[in-house]
């Protein structure tokens, strides 16, 4: 495993944790936030499934990919979904993008030159930038979901199981 493989692997075990939280989840749960909008900023379900879709659009496919995202970030927050499908529809369209950009990019890509924010760096960056985007909005979402649920966990996918996925079981 290479690499690039390596950072693919990680989204998708990331963004698949999401899109089990959010899945079968009524519009009620999905679009409920810890704070009445009056007392503060903060998330629902739906704004961070859509905030991480567009997130991934434009770190991967725009910026290391050079395909417009067409994103309206703001919008991301201020996202209200009637069921669960759309939001994980737009994950899935997320993962596709982020797969057709990676099938153009070889290991040696990730040293491509991308722009954003007055600062140029590698791709590998933009890969590692939304890794750690996923992971804190996942942390972010899985808070949600335990205070909206009266203290019931989510439990994403565990190291053990993502490592024996990817490497084997070590036997």
């Amino acid at each position: 495993m290479n690499e690039l493989d390596c950072y693919l692997n990680r989204l998708n075990d990331l963004r698949g944790d999401m899109m089990r939280l959010i899945q079968g989840l009524s519009a009620e749960e999905l679009n409920w936030r810890p704070l009445d909008p009056a007392l503060g900023d903060t998330n629902s379900l739906a704004a961070l499934a859509a905030h991480l879709a567009g997130s991934e659009r434009w770190w991967i496919g725009e910026l290391v990919g050079e395909i417009p995202a067409n994103r309206n970030r703001p919008a991301e927050f201020l996202t209200v979904a009637d069921s669960w499908q759309p939001l994980v529809a737009g994950l899935q369209a997320s993962a596709e993008l982020t797969r057709q950009v990676a099938e153009r990019l070889t290991t040696a890509g990730l040293d491509k030159p991308c722009q954003a924010f007055g600062r140029t760096f590698p791709a590998r960056w933009a890969f590692g930038t939304q890794l750690e985007h996923y992971g804190q909005h996942l942390g972010d979402a899985m808070l949600t979901y335990q205070l909206s649920h009266g203290g019931k966990t989510f439990q994403p996918s565990g190291t053990p199981d993502r490592l024996a996925k990817h490497f084997g079981t070590g036997e």
